[in-house]
């Protein structure tokens, strides 16, 4: 998003996608967290995934379909 050239627009339309296309898993990398929209995947995480495994470099959650 933060490279996009509406970064809020982009954000809402990624929020949007998560719920609409719902999917099964979400990885993501600690040390690539730190970029406009982590906020919000966290929390679509936060209310519908939980963490399955941790990798050395991810932590993969599975969500509730």
């Amino acid at each position: 998003p933060g490279w996009s050239k509406d970064p809020p627009q982009t954000i809402d339309r990624m929020k949007q996608s998560l719920i609409d296309k719902k999917p099964a898993y979400i990885i993501l990398q600690p040390e690539w967290s730190d970029y406009e929209g982590i906020y919000e995947v966290n929390e679509y995480v936060r209310k519908n995934c939980y963490e399955e495994t941790k990798m050395g470099y991810a932590v993969i959650f599975r969500c509730s379909r």
